[in-house]
């Protein structure tokens, strides 16, 4: 049996960067977006530090363009992108955390409200055991457009507690890797948060209770 639970956070956390911007750059490398349409996603991280952007939203709208997809075209064309791209964005010291963990006997997650098919190859990759992130949904095989519940904020401290229990571990001894302050419910819960280049409100947090920093 694992000793504890280790959770990391995906965008800017395990990556130096959102992997939205990072899939939506490679399909415009590919010609699978307009110019345009590239162009429109540029504000959208200065939007979410200004906590004037409901993530949840952009995500479902984001998505329907690959509505109709099969499950194979989906996750064939991710896993390409993060063996071409991807695979030279992730942050090194989240990486040797990781991996630390691994070698201590630590039952590894991603936790993400990312979505699954951008999650799962990413997991896979760095050989994380579980995955906990926004689900796509599929009828007979095709993508519908459709979402689950958006793996975010306090949706992440309900499956992480569920994840716990399930497995018969505790918070306490639980360590989690985030870069945002949305993650607060989750980090604040654990016996050992992780404050990974923290944006300006999780900094100014990890200050206060001097939690550990790491960039």
């Amino acid at each position: 049996m694992k000793k504890y639970a280790a959770f990391f956070d995906l965008d800017k956390t395990l990556l130096v960067t959102n992997s939205g911007n990072l899939f939506f750059r490679y399909c415009y490398r590919l010609d699978q977006i307009k110019f345009w349409e590239l162009i429109k996603l540029i504000p959208y991280p200065l939007l979410y530090k200004l906590d004037m952007l409901n993530v949840e939203a952009l995500a479902r709208k984001l998505v329907l363009r690959f509505k109709g997809a099969s499950k194979e075209e989906i996750y064939e064309f991710t896993g390409m992108w993060v063996k071409n791209m991807v695979k030279d964005y992730f942050r090194k010291s989240a990486v040797q955390e990781l991996n630390l963990h691994k070698e201590k006997g630590a039952h590894t997650v991603m936790i993400s409200a990312s979505t699954h098919n951008l999650c799962y190859p990413i997991q896979q990759y760095l050989g994380i055991e579980e995955l906990i992130c926004t689900d796509i949904k599929f009828e007979n095989n095709i993508f519908t457009g459709d979402l689950g519940v958006y793996c975010y904020a306090q949706e992440k401290l309900t499956r992480a507690e569920n994840f716990c229990k399930t497995h018969g571990y505790s918070l306490e001894d639980a360590y989690f890797y985030s870069d945002s302050y949305s993650d607060l419910h989750l980090l604040e819960e654990v016996g050992h948060p992780v404050c990974v280049a923290p944006d300006m409100i999780l900094k100014k947090t990890a200050k206060e209770k001097k939690w550990p920093v790491l960039y």
